[in-house]
């Protein structure tokens, strides 16, 4: 398990200091797969670094397994390689004037336990056979292509068989379809070798697709923590819902109190809607009203539905192969809305929006 602990960093700019990381704590069961996600400058690559012994924080703890490698009130401070951690690093780190077997034994050897020739020869093959680069082990490591220079970074990340994994943005300087075939590769390989992952990205695609949970972060806090569905389905914040993709975002009053397995109601600018309210959500309290534009259904004749359902006219229509993204206008608003290709809206056409209660999510005001 990896744990921290309110963890707090500061760097010095100009006569001040920006707090990097501002108190925040959060645990990795061992196995999980847990993703910092946030904007550039929101703290989880300062967070990644302070559980690595690359930074030093100011405050917290830092626990992986049993031992406590970070106590700022002790005074107590494990440097980096005496960590029971494995790291990929943004560019790779590649060592371009070592072959690839060189570069993942290249940990083994340094290291003071003393393993021996026919040791590290079993362990970077091994190595190399996870991440399917067995047979390329005596190639010159700049001969890679960018996708093989990734899986060499993670097989040399894996070597020493740590406790902890840890990547910081391991995708990013990927082409897109690259980046897309390797994020489902990593996302297997982590799941079979069943090793504890600490994972930085600004890509919701990537946190949502390959974590257990996930923690969004917003200037050196913790927004939200839960797994990829309620972050994105049930945001808790007005800044998780606005930066996990898109979102139609309105301020609305409810109209009931929230009660479990019973409908509420909000009242916004563009209608009263029937949806499931957060638990503390009081009759007559402001609320962030928030919509998916996926979650619309779509009709060119009015469904005659109760409740939850919008008119519109579409203002541009654009094509994305399996949706339409289309801008429409309701009243004096403006929403965002995403149609299936085959339904194929036009430019000035009419249309009835059905959105379902459990499809609304309210977002209770701070």
């Amino acid at each position: 398990m990896l744990q921290v602990d309110k963890l707090r960093k500061t760097f010095p700019v100009g006569g001040g200091k920006v707090k990097a990381v501002d108190g925040i704590s959060f645990q990795v069961p061992d196995g999980n797969f847990f993703t910092l996600l946030g904007p550039s400058g929101c703290g989880k690559t300062t967070t990644l670094r302070c559980v690595a012994g690359l930074e030093r924080p100011e405050a917290g703890d830092v626990t992986i397994g049993d031992k406590k490698v970070c106590c700022t009130e002790k005074k107590q401070y494990t440097p980096t390689h005496k960590r029971d951690i494995g790291m990929v690093f943004q560019s790779y780190a590649i060592w371009p004037h070592m072959s690839v077997f060189d570069n993942v034994a290249f940990p083994l050897t340094v290291d003071k336990m003393g393993f021996s020739r026919g040791q590290i020869k079993e362990r970077v093959l091994h190595a190399l056979a996870r991440v399917k680069l067995d047979g390329l082990a005596n190639r010159p490591a700049p001969q890679l292509s960018g996708g093989q220079q990734q899986r060499l970074a993670l097989a040399r990340a894996l070597v020493k068989e740590p406790r902890v994994l840890l990547m910081d943005e391991p995708l990013s300087n990927l082409d897109a379809r690259l980046r897309e075939q390797m994020r489902v590769e990593l996302g297997q390989l982590v799941r079979e070798l069943n090793i504890t992952s600490l994972y930085v990205t600004h890509d919701q695609v990537e946190a949502l697709s390959m974590s257990h949970v996930i923690a969004v972060m917003d200037e050196g806090q913790i927004a939200q923590i839960g797994t990829p569905a309620q972050i994105y389905s049930q945001p808790s914040t007005k800044f998780v819902a606005d930066f996990m993709g898109s979102t139609n975002l309105f301020e609305g009053k409810a109209l009931t109190d929230a009660a479990p397995d019973t409908l509420g109601k909000v009242e916004t600018v563009l209608g009263n809607w029937h949806c499931t309210l957060p638990e503390g959500i009081r009759k007559g309290e402001t609320v962030m009203f928030c919509m998916r534009p996926e979650n619309f259904t779509t009709y060119r004749e009015n469904p005659g539905l109760e409740s939850n359902v919008l008119e519109g006219k579409v203002e541009l229509a654009t094509y994305l192969g399996e949706v339409y993204d289309c801008t429409m206008a309701v009243g004096e608003r403006t929403i965002r809305v995403r149609i299936h290709h085959s339904f194929a809206p036009k430019p000035e056409e009419k249309l009835f929006l059905w959105l379902p209660p459990q499809n609304c999510s309210v977002i209770k005001l701070q």
